[in-house]
This record gives structure tokens, sequence and C-alpha cells, in this order.
């Protein structure tokens, strides 16, 4: 049986580790805030990037430049996965790994090679060696 200079002390000790996940939460919301403004502000800029660049690839004919013609078939396909470095974002990771697993799946049978190229620790974790992908 726990004595009450044990509780006390329990009861203090999770009162502190709940102000400090309350101060990583405004910490993070406020990370989050930033980075949402920065991703709305871009989107005009993005708009226009793409505008630019529809108008320029519709002038030129396909025959001209090589990257511009349609290709028949994909031989290799690299695909890059973009994952975290830290914690906190668990669904974040499992989602991107869920989608690159699916458009590895959908394209496997078409390909002659796929590589993959992690970026982000949860990312390199997953796909460590490359023999895991080719057993799929």
């Amino acid at each position: 049986m726990a004595t009450i200079r044990e509780i006390k002390s329990r009861v203090v000790a999770i009162q502190k580790t709940q102000k400090i996940t309350s101060a990583m939460k405004m910490i993070s919301a406020a990370r989050l805030a930033r980075a949402q403004q920065a991703a709305e502000t871009s989107r005009a800029y993005g708009a226009k990037l793409t505008e630019i660049f529809s108008s320029l690839a519709g002038g030129i004919e396909p025959d001209v430049n090589p990257l511009l013609s349609a290709r028949e078939r994909v031989r290799k396909l690299d695909v890059v996965v973009f994952t975290s470095d830290r914690g906190l974002c668990g669904a974040f990771n499992s989602n991107v790994l869920k989608q690159a697993l699916a458009v590895i799946g959908e394209r496997i049978g078409g390909v002659e090679s796929i590589s993959v190229i992690p970026v982000g620790r949860r990312g390199r974790g997953q796909y460590r060696d490359q023999a895991e992908i080719n057993r799929l």
C-alpha cells in the first residue's frame, strides 16, 4: 500500500507532466498555424507557375523536345517517400508509407525496376533494405 507521501509525489509528477504536454501542444499549434499560413501564401505563386508552364508547353511541338513527348511504357520507377524525422506525427508517416506502398503495388507489374528513395528517419527505417521492395 502506497503511503500518503508517495501518492502526493505521484500527483505532483503527473501535474508536471500535464504542464509539459500542454506546453508542447501550444508550440505545435503555433508551428502548424505558421506552416498553414506559409502554404496559403504560396498557393497563388504555384497557380501562376502552373499557368505559365501550361501556356509554354502548349505552344511547343512535342517533336522538338523529347521530354514533352508522350511515353508508351515506363521502364524504371523511382518513388521518393518524404517522412518526418521527429515524433508526434505518426499518422502522417503511416499515411505516407501506405500511399507509397499503394503506388508501388499499382505499378509493380508494368515496370522493370522500382527504386524507393526515402527522405526522413521514418522512411529510412521502413525501406532500410532495397531487397524488401524487390520481394513484393
